[in-house]
């Protein structure tokens, strides 16, 4: 599998110059360079992705995972972005609901007091 795919990176004219491949006991993990995620190859050639999180085929993920990466980067980047505002505004805490104990401990303030005062 790893042959089929450094063919196909050679016609993508993708640089392999960089590329490592280490085994993990069960998986082959290959990356190409700095910029591409980890590519897992099981012992039946099986292709897997664990940094990206959806591909529809594994394929093809693998030929272009690094740009499924920065696109993938770049989502979570506006996402971060898009949140940092709002969360940066200052929370308004609702005041909580009395509990039932408290409230009954209340009341019966509230009783003894009547009763002392009668």
């Amino acid at each position: 599998m790893l042959a089929k795919l450094k063919e196909a990176w050679t016609e993508r004219k993708v640089d392999l110059s960089k590329l490592t491949a280490t085994m993990d006991g069960k998986f082959l993990n290959v990356v190409v360079g700095p910029e591409w995620p980890v590519i897992a190859i099981g012992p039946t050639g099986g292709l897997s992705l664990p940094t990206i999180r959806s591909y529809p085929k594994a394929w093809d993920a693998a030929l272009e995972a690094d740009k499924l990466l920065a696109k993938q980067t770049e989502r979570m980047a506006k996402k971060t972005a898009t949140a940092a505002p709002t969360s940066a505004a200052p929370e308004t805490k609702k005041p909580q609901a009395a509990t039932v104990t408290a409230r009954k401990k209340k009341a019966d303030q509230k009783l003894e007091q009547h009763l002392q005062e009668a």
